[in-house]
């Protein structure tokens, strides 16, 4: 694991197998080079609440016991509603795919053959869509923060207008109505 300074992305495995969320663990290092790796077990709820926050990524692991991972997924998202999680299923259990989904799984992976080289590619693409959704997030504030300063300045141009037209009002009752400009000489008119 490499300091969170120098983190890429966060990545939070809840995996009750300790061997297991090692392997994932060291996966992600290898194949995803300054991703910070934080693991929970499905259990602790409030240790997977601490670490949700920061996470770009979940990744729950369905075990023998499917309720506790649908439980888990459901606890992260009612946590952190925009969390992309990766659920993990048993290779014998691809039923637990649709029910993943309708849960709110953004990613199925059946632990079968070559599973291991997709959980690195579904990091990659979520961390990415993570941080370009964070990038769209700060862009749209900094541009509401944008429009509302330029409605401040509208409403005080707005003002300093009124106040200006009041004031031309105000001469223009203090000036009289018809002002006569003398002609200049013309010699021409003179003879």
């Amino acid at each position: 694991m490499r300091p969170a300074s120098m983190s890429t992305g966060r990545v939070l495995i809840v995996e009750s197998d300790a061997p297991l969320a090692g392997l994932y663990a060291g996966l992600i290092d290898t194949h995803c080079p300054g991703h910070r790796v934080d693991i929970c077990r499905p259990d602790q709820t409030t240790l997977i609440e601490d670490n949700a926050g920061g996470a770009d990524i979940a990744i729950v692991s369905c075990g023998p016991n499917a309720a506790t991972c649908l439980d888990a997924l459901r606890h992260l998202l009612t946590v952190r509603s925009c969390l992309s999680v990766l659920v993990l299923i048993p290779a014998d259990r691809p039923d637990l795919a649709d029910i993943a989904i309708r849960a709110g799984a953004a990613d199925v992976l059946l632990r079968a053959p070559g599973y291991l080289d997709q959980i690195a590619v579904c990091v990659r693409k979520n961390v990415a869509l993570a941080r370009a959704k964070t990038n769209a997030r700060l862009r749209t504030e900094s541009l509401q923060r944008t429009i509302h300063q330029l409605n401040s300045h509208i409403s005080e141009l707005r003002t300093e207008l009124a106040d200006t037209a009041a004031l031309a009002r105000a001469i223009d009752a203090e000036v009289p109505a018809t002002i006569h400009i003398a002609r200049p000489f013309s010699p021409a008119r003179a003879a």
